[in-house]
């Protein structure tokens, strides 16, 4: 029984990971909407220590957002806002 319980705990660590069953990653936890919501609230000039903390993230997930967000938002605007 005891190689069973060590492939309970391989599957338990995999699905941590991020990975599902089937090897597919997990949905992602915030739609754009709430991705944007976050953003602005840091633009609005909230601590990022702060915003990862009661979201439950990383700050440099925060960062990686703002660097996808904000760009796709400028090309988007164009030239003259």
């Amino acid at each position: 029984m005891r190689p069973s319980i060590r492939r309970a705990d391989f599957l338990q660590k995999e699905l941590e990971s991020g990975l599902k069953k089937d090897g597919q990653m997990k949905r992602a936890r915030f739609t754009e909407e709430q991705i944007i919501a976050v953003l602005k609230e840091h633009e609005a000039g909230a601590k990022t220590a702060d915003l990862a903390r009661r979201h439950g993230i990383s700050e440099a997930t925060i960062y990686n957002w703002k660097a996808k967000f904000c760009l796709r938002g400028q090309a988007a605007e164009g030239p003259g806002g």
